[in-house]
């Protein structure tokens, strides 16, 4: 049994959030650099947290990928997807935004493979390790032009004022730059997103508010 899960089991609490606050709580007590723990303790420890993150995440994806309709029932997949990728980008800081990202994903199942895969991959590479990556400078504020982004992109659907497609580019530019300080899997992750969002740019646009 995993010790992770057994403990959440105990406190009734078996949620992702909360999995991240016990790793996070944990791994100052068994780091090396913190503490007379040796490596073996804290990998076990980084094992278990991984263990855990699949076991939930598989029953949260079940929990909360409910949709209104079953994704070969949605009417219109490109809207849907968007609708859900801009309450995704307002919501990012929010206790909620796993599950509307989670939603995003099941939705992008009939709309795109290709976008299905990339935000699965975001998902892992990102979103599942927050904890991890959220107090390194370079990849949160490379990760925030990138919800920036997206914002954008819906003021230029909205608004149509050609001032947001420009700003819309000048954060794509700023984040393929800033996107070469990360790690290969983090690059492409983001640097896949931009490309998507350029090709929805000038297709129909999804008005949101």
């Amino acid at each position: 049994m995993n010790k992770l899960i057994s403990i959440l089991q105990v406190e009734n609490n078996l949620t992702i959030t909360r999995l991240k606050q016990l790793y996070h709580v944990l791994s100052k007590k068994t780091h090396p650099d913190l503490t007379k723990g040796t490596d073996a303790v804290f990998l076990k420890l980084h094992k278990e947290y991984e263990e855990a993150l699949e076991i939930l995440g598989r029953d949260k994806y079940r929990e909360n990928t409910r949709l209104d309709h079953e994704p070969s029932k949605i009417k219109n997949p490109r809207k849907t997807v968007l609708q859900f990728l801009y309450v995704y980008a307002i919501k990012f800081y929010g206790s909620d935004a796993e599950s509307v990202l989670l939603k995003l994903i099941r939705a992008s199942e009939i709309y795109s493979p290709a976008v299905h895969n990339l935000l699965q991959s975001y998902y892992k590479v990102f979103f599942k390790t927050f904890h991890d990556w959220h107090r390194t400078a370079s990849i949160y504020y490379t990760h925030n032009i990138f919800i920036a982004s997206i914002k954008q992109l819906f003021y230029y659907y909205s608004l149509n004022i050609p001032l947001h497609k420009r700003l819309l580019f000048v954060y794509f530019d700023d984040l393929k730059r800033r996107s070469a300080r990360l790690n290969s899997r983090q690059q492409k992750v983001l640097l896949d997103a931009a490309e998507w969002l350029k090709r929805e740019v000038d297709k129909d646009k999804i008005k949101i508010f």
